[in-house]
């Protein structure tokens, strides 16, 4: 039975055209360069370009196309002239089989592009088989409602994108230049079938490819980078900024409670290149305040109650400093330099104070201020308080408060203390409160060691001052203009720190009444940290409910979704986490033991190797097999339905058992491109040196005598022993005769009339 010839029309005819698969290999090889020079020349916006060109609609779609037109040219080189049974010839099949083995190639070429990539952590002695991809996923879970899903899991492909501040307003590039390509396609397409194959093939043609990308482009504008509609349109969460890397950053920020220590910041430079904000909580007093080393310098700041108060300790007089009374957000000060009866009043007290200070309705009677309290033993064992250096020197200041009235009228005569030095300070939070009022000794004892300073100086009545000590030019001991109105004031030009070297120069830049430290996400620049790489990504997101109720913030990558952040509408808490996608194995991986091999002398430093013993367990049904073990370690993989575990790394945490990491690949078209390969390979050396003994088998098959041009020896031909020569006739003389003289022109109708020589169609096709 013989194989009926097919006539291919215009259309077949562009599609088996050898001018549509020289285009389209330039084609495929100008972007196979692209995608594979990309990363090497562009920033880092192509650090997915694999995906971006490898794994696109329209390349999978340009080798379907490349695909089809190896199809339809095998099928145009012998159905129209079949040989027989079989529409190829014998001496055709190293060409069938690298035709085929191209066919193969390509598809599983587009199978690949489903392939199933991530990572396995299991923990020794327990069962895993929920593994995590390489494609990341949003997932968002809400307060259970009395009906419908409590979480979703949305997939999304942001790892692509450059740093971006305006999502919405971005165009997606993918998709653009995905529609783009495939227009131009459509139309190179379109062109070359009107040339070839006429109109109809053209508009043929051009419809399939438009209709193919019109399908996929409104896939790939749905699946939208910057939105995503929850629980069926219930809330909306749209994406707004995305950073490919990016740090969580302490930052210091106005606190509208009022709640907050007050600070101030001050900018550093050195060479003119300047550091990070310096950022200085402000101490009521001199002692106790919180240093920072910085550039050479210890900085500290300060708040000075009264200017005189500064101007004694400058002056090197002593001086008792103020006492800071705070109530229901009034301060009011009591300078004790003042306040402090000279002589010590009528009763001859040195520290006899006899002070009402009122603020915000109570009424605090000062009694008396010790230079040196000691607390004693009297008679009967009642402890008593007493200055055991009444005019000396200032060694434990305290100031006794000896009667409060409060702002209903109630009155206590409780004596409280307040201290003023750093050792005693403690003391001051377990007197006896009183009610609704903070008390506060600004003690002034320069708490700044010897050496190079700079003090930040808040005045009550002016703007802060930075005041410097110990530098070249100036004498240890604290010392300033009889001016202090001269000082670099906030918000001044840069001053020169003398002394220091390197140009040092520093400037108060800002002061906040009430701060507080929060964390804010910013961007890391890949050309400027080396670490950046390892840097996880981050995506600003707005999650808003069809209610009008709406909440922000940055939401960061955690591979594992370790990482979520909850947002709260109105009395309801949504948790998202932005993560790799999840992906359920079809089977259980126990891991019974992790080993780790370690240098010699290098032990928890330098692994040698590692393996895990586990046990594969699957579920029970119709496809289970029974449960094995198996070691997996270097070079040594497991591969079971389809997919391949590798031996990756493993995690090690001191008291916690150690989890093994396994890379896993699922590549539905990998052995479909291993049999292409094979055959295309095959192929290949068969059409060399394979093809011209087949056609001579075929042609004695045929009963036809091989072509002198088919003789040539191969390295099949050379082996086989040539026959013996038969020995010539002996050689008879006959008479000449002479010819007959033909009629001009008889030759050339002899030759018209013999009859054509014998030829092989399908050998002059070939």
């Amino acid at each position: 039975m013989r194989v009926k010839p097919l006539k291919p029309g215009p259309l077949w005819r562009f599609l088996s055209s050898i001018w549509l698969a020289v285009a389209l290999i330039l084609v495929m090889a100008v972007l196979s360069a692209i995608g594979h020079l990309g990363p090497t020349f562009a920033p880092r916006e192509f650090i997915q370009v694999e995906r971006f060109f490898f794994g696109s609609w329209w390349f999978g779609g340009l080798l379907a196309m490349v695909g089809v037109n190896i199809f339809f040219g095998t099928l145009n080189r012998s159905l129209a002239h079949p040989p027989g049974w079989f529409p190829w010839r014998i001496s055709q099949l190293p060409w069938l089989m690298v035709h085929v083995g191209l066919l193969l190639v390509i598809g599983g070429g587009l199978f690949t592009l489903q392939r199933t990539e991530g990572q396995l952590y299991v923990v020794t002695g327990s069962s895993e088989r929920v593994m995590y991809r390489h494609d990341r996923e949003v997932v968002v879970r809400r307060p259970p409602p009395p009906d419908g899903a409590v979480s979703e899991a949305h997939a999304v492909d942001l790892t692509w994108l450059p740093k971006t501040e305006d999502l919405v307003g971005r165009p997606n590039t993918v998709a653009l230049l995905g529609t783009g390509f495939w227009v131009l396609f459509t139309l190179g397409v379109g062109l070359g079938a009107l040339r070839v194959a006429g109109p109809q093939a053209a508009w043929t043609v051009g419809g399939l490819l438009a209709c193919t990308g019109v399908f996929f482009q409104v896939a790939a504008w749905r699946h939208s980078d910057d939105r995503l509609e929850l629980f069926g349109g219930e809330a909306t969460l749209t994406f707004e900024k995305y950073y490919p890397t990016h740090e969580r950053v302490p930052q210091v920020e106005l606190d509208p409670s009022g709640a907050g220590p007050e600070v101030v910041s001050l900018e550093l430079a050195r060479d003119g290149a300047k550091a990070p904000a310096l950022w200085l909580p402000v101490t009521v007093g001199y002692q106790n305040s919180r240093q920072l080393e910085a550039g050479g310098v210890t900085l500290a700041a300060q708040r000075v109650h009264a200017r005189a108060e500064l101007e004694r300790v400058l002056a090197g007089q002593p001086s008792f400093g103020s006492l800071v009374v705070r109530a229901g957000g009034a301060v009011a000060v009591l300078p004790l330099d003042e306040a402090v009866q000279p002589g010590g009043g009528d009763a001859g007290d040195p520290g006899r104070i006899d002070r009402v200070l009122e603020v915000a309705g109570h009424r605090l009677h000062v009694g008396r201020l010790f230079r040196s309290l000691q607390v004693t033993t009297g008679e009967g064992g009642k402890q008593e308080a007493i200055d055991a250096a009444p005019g000396g020197e200032l060694v434990n200041p305290a100031v006794r408060i000896d009667a409060v009235v409060y702002p209903d009228g109630r009155r206590e005569e409780v004596p409280r203390f307040v201290f003023g030095s750093d050792e005693f300070r403690a003391l001051n939070r377990q007197m006896r409160p009183i009610e609704g009022v903070s008390l506060d000794y600004a003690f002034p004892m320069w708490s700044v060691p010897p050496g190079r300073s700079v003090n930040v100086v808040l005045f009550p009545d002016g703007p802060a001052r930075l005041l410097t000590q110990g530098f070249e030019g100036s004498p240890a001991a604290p010392r300033a203009p009889a001016d202090l109105d001269a000082l670099p004031a906030l918000g001044a030009d840069p001053v020169a720190i003398p002394g220091v070297g390197h140009g040092l120069t520093l400037r108060l830049a800002e002061r906040l009444p009430s701060a507080h430290t929060v964390e804010r996400v910013q961007w890391v620049d890949p050309k400027t940290r080396r670490d950046a790489d390892k840097l996880p990504d981050a995506v600003f997101v707005r999650l808003k409910h069809r209610d009008g109720r709406e909440v922000a913030d940055w939401l960061p990558f955690g591979f594992t979704g370790h990482q979520p952040i909850t947002l709260q509408l109105g009395q309801e808490a949504w948790t998202l986490s932005y993560q790799a996608r999840k992906h359920t194995l079809p089977f259980d991986v126990h891991l019974n033991e992790f080993k780790i091999e370690w240098a010699p002398g290098q032990q928890n430093v330098r692994p040698l190797a590692f393996e895990s013993k586990v046990t594969v367990k699957d579920p029970t049904g119709k496809d289970s097999i029974p449960s094995f073990d198996y070691r997996i370690y270097m070079n040594h993989t497991l591969v079971h339905k389809g997919y391949t575990l590798f031996q990756n790394s493993y995690i090690r945490q001191p008291g916690q058992p150690d989890i093994s990491v396994f890379a896993i690949q699922n590549d539905p078209g990998e052995y479909i491109f291993y049999v292409g390969s094979l055959l295309l390979s095959v192929g290949v050396l068969a059409f060399f040196y394979v093809r011209p003994r087949l056609r001579e088998l075929e042609l004695r098959w045929r009963g036809q005598a091989p072509v002198e041009a088919e003789a040539t020896p191969t390295p099949f031909t050379k082996a086989l022993p040539e026959e013996p020569a038969a020995p010539a006739a002996p050689a008879q003389a006959e008479p000449a005769q002479a010819e007959p003289a033909q009629a001009p022109g008889a030759e050339a109708q002899a030759a018209a009339e013999a009859p054509p020589a014998a030829t092989d169609p399908d050998e002059a096709r070939s």
